[in-house]
């Protein structure tokens, strides 16, 4: 090598510039750091971008996503696109390139889909096609070494509610104001309009049997049909009680005509007074007695024969209270009545005459209702207890459920509704309250109603199930949306009437006053007269 050659500046591997002088011995020992071959040149610029590679990957921080890795692969890489290595083994060509992909993360609580090309979160419902549950809990990669488990710890698992709020979902479906069909919301602005058309004038003495000063009507109760009714009176001076019939007709131009039948004086409380509500019995009727000293509480069954009436039956509650009765209104049962009385509850038979079932009670049951179509029972308690019994099988088990209005809330009446998922009770403590049978709490509490000390005291539900009608012991009559719990109207005592006698209106609602065809209206009761109410 001449001395011109030897001046020509060089690079060593590192790309430092260098010179030579001319040495020879310079140069010999400078051949082994001469310009690497290509195929070791490439292998090394691989190996350095992979150990940058392995460095950023152990950055801090939450999983990659496609956005970042685009970017590490775009920094690392340089100006080319991919990876290039070529090796001896490759069947390729020399100058053709093998792309190398990046490796793929192991995310802890996480899996790759390579046919959506995406992760996904490890859960319970959907742990990936490459983890199987382990015994404690986890999830383990089959594909993989048992180093790779996933703790249970690591899993966070959303549970559903073990229990379904029904009591906002079946309420807002069925009884809310977003639901109300169009004939409900008429009714409830009609009944904001309801006024007097008729005035009915009662006479309990015109068989001439009886000889009252004065009376006042305390209680109205019409039979299937609602082409008769039942009336009950407070009388002076005996104190006594009469019960009597009535047909009620219906003219042309809708006015009603009231014909007085038999009437009867009983000596002790009246506590039940009830049609029966089936076609082939619509003729009789049950009244129950509350018993007073040394006489037992007791149930009669009456016939209507034409204007007379006549007994058929007679139960008789030894050593116990009588305080509410009931007609089952299901058809398989339409024999069935029940009778509430002092801490037990008897079902009879009326065509068999006898009794069905005995149930012991924990307290006095002051009101009973059947089911519409179910064989259920549900009689409220003085503890202010609602407990239900199936009356096909008493055991053990009984009561099938049992629902609370209160310490303080002696239940005095029941209503179940025509869905059956409903029912309303009342208390003494002024409470009436919606209860979903299903969910087995209250979905709707009806404010303002009045009763302190009145047993017995009856409201009344009109037959699509939208409004209810309650007297008060303020002898205010109120009126509300069974839908919303809105006060829709009031009705105040007539103020020409005198209430020393029976300071409560007599209530009843229905849509076919006088037989199939008749008027809808609200049969009001005060002193000697039944006001008809209508729209």
């Amino acid at each position: 090598m001449d001395q011109n050659e030897s001046s020509v500046p060089r690079r060593d591997a590192c790309g430092r510039q260098r010179e030579t002088h001319g040495r020879k011995d310079m140069t010999l020992r400078r051949r082994n750091f001469s310009f690497p071959s290509e195929e070791r040149s490439k292998t090394l610029q691989l190996k350095i971008r992979m150990m940058n590679f392995n460095k950023f990957r152990r950055r801090k921080g939450p999983a990659w996503t496609r956005s970042e890795q685009k970017k590490a692969r775009s920094s690392h890489s340089g100006s080319s696109k991919c990876c290039t290595l070529e090796t001896a083994d490759s069947i390729q060509p020399r100058n053709s390139a093998i792309i190398v992909p990046l490796p793929r993360l192991q995310i802890p609580g996480f899996y790759y889909d390579p046919e959506k090309k995406r992760y996904f979160k490890i859960t319970k419902d959907h742990p990936g096609k490459n983890f199987a549950i382990c015994q404690d809990g986890g999830y383990k990669n089959v594909s993989s070494n048992s180093h790779n488990r996933v703790k249970a710890g690591d899993i966070k698992v959303t549970k559903k509610p073990s229990r379904i709020s029904i009591l906002n979902s079946l309420h807002d479906r069925e009884y809310s104001l977003s639901t109300q069909t169009t004939s409900r919301n008429i009714l409830e602005k009609l009944t904001q309009l309801v006024k007097v058309r008729q005035r009915l004038v009662l006479d309990p003495c015109a068989d001439h049997h009886l000889e009252l000063d004065q009376f006042a009507v305390s209680r109205i109760e019409p039979d299937a049909c609602y082409e008769r009714i039942l009336t009950l009176y407070e009388t002076k001076p005996t104190g006594n009680q009469v019960v009597q019939f009535h047909d009620l007709k219906k003219d042309k131009n809708n006015k009603f005509e009231v014909v007085h039948n038999m009437a009867m004086m009983k000596n002790q409380k009246i506590t039940g007074l009830l049609w029966s509500p089936h076609e082939q019995t619509k003729n009789m009727y049950i009244v129950s007695l509350l018993g007073y000293g040394n006489m037992s509480g007791e149930t009669m069954i009456f016939t209507v024969e034409g204007a007379s009436q006549r007994i058929v039956g007679r139960t008789s509650v030894q050593g116990n209270s009588v305080w509410a009765n009931s007609w089952n209104r299901n058809p398989l049962y339409s024999n069935m009545i029940s009778i509430g009385a002092s801490k037990v509850a008897l079902t009879f038979d009326v065509s068999m005459k006898r009794r069905v079932i005995h149930v012991k009670c924990q307290s006095a049951v002051l009101a009973q209702e059947f089911s519409w179509s179910n064989p259920v029972l549900y009689n409220g308690s003085r503890d202010g207890c609602i407990r239900t019994c199936d009356v096909r099988v008493i055991g053990p088990n009984w009561p099938v459920m049992s629902l609370n209005q209160g310490e303080l809330a002696s239940i005095t009446c029941l209503q179940v509704l025509r869905d059956e998922n409903y029912l309303l009770a009342s208390g003494l403590d002024g409470s009436l309250k919606l209860w979903d049978i299903r969910a087995r709490a209250c979905v709707q509490d009806y404010r303002g109603h009045i009763n302190e000390i009145t047993h017995g005291l009856r409201f009344y539900v009109d037959p699509t199930d939208s409004l209810i009608f309650a007297a008060g012991q303020d002898s205010v009559t109120r009126i509300w949306s069974i839908g919303s719990g809105k006060l829709l109207h009031t009705i105040p005592f007539p103020a020409t009437v005198d209430r020393s006698l029976s300071p409560i209106p007599a209530l009843y609602y229905s849509e076919e006053w006088g037989g199939k065809g008749g008027m809808p209206g609200l049969l009001y009761g005060a002193g000697d007269s039944i006001y008809s109410y209508s729209y």
